[in-house]
């Protein structure tokens, strides 16, 4: 409570009138009045907003006239004794300074409506990429439908069908003659050497595979069946296991793997023409997944792969110490990861990590140490488990590499320092303080006896069209650089090697 000082009682005071002034104040404040009022008319008059009969209306009703003021008696004095300011504000000019200032006010006025518009824009054009980048994510065929224009020419003005089928099948289905040069008989003659492959069996569990890799809402064939029933219809595995082993055994593939369907665009205003269409040919679903069950076979590190490392490795000025790799069992296969971890033993990586996106990838830890081991093969190196010493082998060699594993997910982030402060708290972790208040070295020091003893990041590789960290550790990945392997999650050993040369063309700045 606010008591008033020297027993005097806090009054309010009126806004109009009811406070006493002094003869000094009273005179102050009628020059200010006055002064004000012919600032204004003076604007008035400069800027024009009112014209002559609407001034003069104005006037009159803000200066009664003498009737008006002999009928009020004494209650309103005359006009010349009123306002003497704002009269001589009529007839002042203008000066040339208040019209330049109005000019540089109105062209402040002008950017700053520009630049929140623009700022709209931006973060307009930025929701729209969000989300559209979310909605690729989660359910392809909605983006596809919604970036579908509305038609604009009608039906009865396109070509031909006739002439339509007659142009192109005269391109595509006349058969052409390759000259046979010299070097095709000396490259004949070299792979007469080279040993045959043994018999391949597809087996249905071969193309579930493939099928995991297959995008959901893609172009579905002439059945209109996506991949994503086919990824819940297992039963169709064994037939298309079935079809794809006739298809080696015969060597040959039936059309309905080779047949795609060809859409034509519009690119001129001529529309009867079939010249000024251009075609969009989109393969069918089967033809891709026979293309990805192919890759099915080669999923293990070939001897081409460790010739092109090693000869785009010394290349590479700047080696990374970290590699963290954002794993997401529903796109990439085991076989995948085990690539990984062979390809940075050959480049000299000695840090690998894994951000295990869906959380299965910890329940099948064993499945990716086996699959490391049938990669590795006789490589020199050794490749070491951070959790599971027991697992750890044996450097092959004196100068061999040496690789690192370490596998995440979400509860190795804000998880895992709730619980470092929880045993900190209960005393359960030694944590050395010089103060009452934890400092960001010790606290560093105490998050260190919980986790592995590994440096930041340098590289985080993702696939798919969506950058995002899925809550990995924000504190390590301050300096980290976010590089796209693929598109469509496939991975291989040229967009790893790309991803590495990308990095190295990094110029990271730190300040000063």
């Amino acid at each position: 409570m606010i008591k008033p000082r020297n027993g005097a009682g806090l009054g309010r005071l009126p806004l109009f009138g009811a406070h006493k002034m002094d003869d000094g104040t009273k005179n102050n404040a009628h020059r200010n009045t006055e002064q004000n009022l012919a600032d204004r008319v003076r604007y008035i008059m400069r800027s024009k907003i009112f014209d002559d009969a609407e001034i003069e209306r104005l006037r009159s009703e803000a200066i009664p006239s003498s009737n008006e003021s002999a009928m009020a008696g004494d209650a309103a004095p005359q006009a010349s004794d009123q306002h003497p300011h704002v009269e001589s504000a009529m007839d002042l000019p203008v000066p040339p300074d208040i019209t330049q200032k109005l000019t540089e006010r109105i062209d402040d006025m002008k950017q700053k409506i520009a630049a929140w518009g623009r700022r709209i824009r931006r973060f307009t054009e930025r929701s729209r990429w969000f989300n559209q980048n979310h909605l690729y994510q989660s359910e392809q065929k909605r983006i596809y439908k919604s970036l579908e224009r509305p038609e604009v020419y009608r039906a009865d003005l396109g070509p031909d069908q006739a002439d339509t089928i007659a142009f192109w099948r005269g391109l595509w289905s006349e058969p052409v003659n390759h000259s046979e040069g010299s070097w095709i008989e000396v490259v004949t003659s070299q792979g007469a050497n080279v040993t045959a492959m043994d018999p391949i069996t597809i087996t249905p569990e071969d193309v579930t595979e493939a099928v995991l890799r297959a995008p959901n809402w893609k172009s579905p064939w002439l059945d209109g069946l996506h991949p994503y029933w086919l990824k819940g219809f297992v039963v169709c595995h064994t037939v298309l296991a079935r079809q794809f082993q006739e298809a080696l055994d015969q060597k040959s593939l039936p059309s309905l793997f080779t047949t795609g369907i060809t859409h034509l665009v519009l690119k001129d205003q001529d529309t009867t023409d079939p010249i000024k269409y251009r075609p969009i040919t989109f393969q069918n679903v089967y033809y891709r997944l026979w293309v990805k069950k192919r890759k099915v076979f080669s999923d293990e590190v070939t001897k081409s792969d460790i010739m092109i490392i090693m000869e785009h490795a010394p290349k590479m000025k700047n080696r990374l110490k970290h590699l963290v790799f954002l794993a997401d069992t529903d796109h990439h296969s085991i076989s995948d990861l085990a690539r990984v971890v062979i390809w940075s033993l050959i480049t000299g990586v000695p840090y690998v990590s894994f951000y295990d996106i869906t959380g299965e990838l910890k329940h099948n830890e064993e499945k990716l140490f086996w699959a490391i081991e049938k990669n590795k093969k006789g490589i020199p190196g050794c490749i070491k488990w951070s959790n599971k010493p027991d697992l750890n082998g044996y450097t092959y060699g004196m100068n061999a590499n040496t690789v690192i594993i370490n596998i995440f997910n979400y509860l190795n982030g804000r998880p895992q320092i709730v619980n470092c402060i929880k045993q900190i708290a209960k005393g359960e972790l030694l944590c050395e303080k010089k103060s009452i208040e934890y400092t960001t070295q010790e606290f560093g020091e105490a998050l260190t006896q919980i986790y592995s003893s590994i440096p930041d990041p340098d590289l985080i590789l993702y696939t798919g069209p969506l950058c995002c960290s899925y809550g990995l550790m924000p504190w390590q990945i301050r300096l980290a650089e976010f590089i796209q392997l693929s598109l469509d999650h496939s991975v291989n050993i040229e967009s790893y090697l790309g991803a590495l040369f990308k990095y190295n063309k990094c110029d990271q700045r730190f300040g000063k």
